[in-house]
C-alpha cells in the first residue's frame, strides 16, 4: 500500500487510484491556525467540514475552504 497527502478536491476524485483513509465519513487532514502552524485534524468527507482542537480552542472550516486542505490518502493496489 502507498500513502500520500493530497488536496481534498483531488482526494474526493480518487486521483491516481488514491482514496482518503477514513473511518466512517471522517479522514485525517492538515489545518493551519492563524499563525500558519499546521495541526492534525479531521475532515467530514460528505459535509465538507474540517476541524481541529488545540489549546482549548477549535479551528474549523466549511465548504469551499476545505478544498485545499491536505487529506491522508492511500492506494490499495500498490503493494
Amino acid at each position: 500500500m502507498e500513502y500520500k497527502w493530497q488536496p481534498f478536491g483531488d482526494a474526493m476524485k480518487n486521483s491516481g487510484g488514491f482514496r482518503p483513509v477514513h473511518v466512517g465519513d471522517s479522514a485525517p487532514c492538515i489545518l493551519k491556525d492563524a499563525k500558519g502552524v499546521e495541526q492534525l485534524g479531521n475532515v467530514h468527507l460528505k459535509k465538507e467540514k474540517a476541524s481541529v482542537g488545540a489549546g482549548g480552542k477549535e479551528i474549523h472550516m466549511v465548504g469551499p475552504a476545505v478544498q485545499d486542505l491536505l487529506v491522508l490518502c492511500r492506494n490499495p493496489s500498490k503493494l
